[in-house]
């Protein structure tokens, strides 16, 4: 569950100089009370995150993928397992030998993951 944390960056004084400093970081009310007593926080910096509870999870992971499931091609009405269908006629698969045609990436393969031969003109291999 994600529970909102507040934090800020502090007023603390420099052990070694004496004189008043923010810190560089963003610590809770709790953390700052531990480190730096007497800590002042500088209230323009306060940021409140979403975070999982302690030993929950890591705040910093990415959420696992979803599975791919490989696409048939073959069941495509569009460009009939090609990958590739015609520009002028989308409903059409790319023919390479008919006159003035061009092709381009079907419904069901969208980001041009199955390459075409290099008789198409939009492939770049």
């Amino acid at each position: 569950m994600l529970t909102p944390t507040e934090s800020f960056r502090w007023y603390i004084v420099d052990e070694r100089t004496g004189k008043r400093r923010l810190t560089r970081f963003a610590m809770t009310r709790e953390q700052a009370a531990e480190g730096y007593p007497g800590a002042e926080p500088n209230l323009h910096t306060r940021e409140v995150r979403n975070l999982p509870e302690p030993g929950e999870m890591r705040a910093n992971t990415k959420p696992p993928d979803a599975p791919t499931t490989p696409v048939d091609l073959s069941s495509c009405a569009f460009c009939e397992g090609s990958g590739w269908v015609c520009s002028d006629h989308p409903s059409l698969p790319f023919e390479p030998s008919a006159p003035q045609s061009s092709c381009s990436p079907c419904l069901c393969n969208p980001n041009a993951a199955l390459r075409w031969h290099a008789t198409c003109p939009a492939v770049t291999h």
